[in-house]
């Protein structure tokens, strides 16, 4: 697992909270070489529209597509996507 960098982000209530920066990129990087090599299924855990460019792009290249949302899948993942499917957690 790679790791993004850390950055502390204030909250509207004074609380600080740590993020991560540059996550996306790295997976973007990630799967294209993986395409490369010659995968035929991608399947990502996001609701974060960018990763529609990934997903076109993947497609493009005969890969398949899946991605599954925490809170649903937006409508712009959907449209990309071979399958979408929200994870419901309890």
């Amino acid at each position: 697992m790679k790791l993004g960098h850390v950055m502390e982000r204030k909250q509207y209530n004074g609380s600080v909270s740590a993020v991560q920066k540059g996550v996306d990129v790295m997976l973007t990087v990630d799967v294209m070489t993986a395409m490369q090599s010659g995968i035929d299924t991608l399947i990502i855990l996001t609701s974060d529209t960018d990763f529609v460019p990934l997903l076109q792009q993947a497609r493009f290249a005969g890969v398949k597509t899946a991605v599954i949302g925490r809170s649903g899948v937006s409508s712009q993942l959907t449209k990309v996507a071979d399958v979408a499917c929200s994870l419901v957690m309890d």
